[in-house]
């Protein structure tokens, strides 16, 4: 079961406050954490949308961090990183029938 709470957070020099969502998690092998003292996991976003729920904020970066995983994929999987052409019209076309396939075989 996943708990969820949210804190206003306003640094001393900063004009503009932040919200921190903050998630845990209760440990499957009950371990306790050293600097907490309980047995959950704890993960924390930084956003400055206040006016967003809790559930859409993990969602919205949820998304964000799905997005960054598929660029990953395609920069280490498909070697966007060494193009194999000199001119960058074939390499347009290569970069778009690439995406075209890892799009297509994550989705089977």
């Amino acid at each position: 079961m996943k708990e969820v709470a949210s804190i206003l957070y306003q640094p001393k020099n900063c004009n503009k406050a932040h919200r921190i969502v903050v998630t845990r998690n209760k440990r499957k092998d009950g371990q306790i954490d050293l600097l907490s003292g309980s047995a959950y996991n704890y993960q924390g976003i930084i956003t400055n949308n206040e006016e967003m729920s809790e559930q859409c904020v993990i969602e919205f970066y949820n998304q964000r961090g799905d997005a960054e995983n598929s660029n990953r994929y395609l920069l280490n999987d498909f070697n966007f990183n060494h193009l194999p052409f000199p001119d960058m019209d074939t390499n347009t076309v290569y970069m778009y029938l690439m995406a075209i396939c890892a799009t297509y075989s994550l989705k089977i």
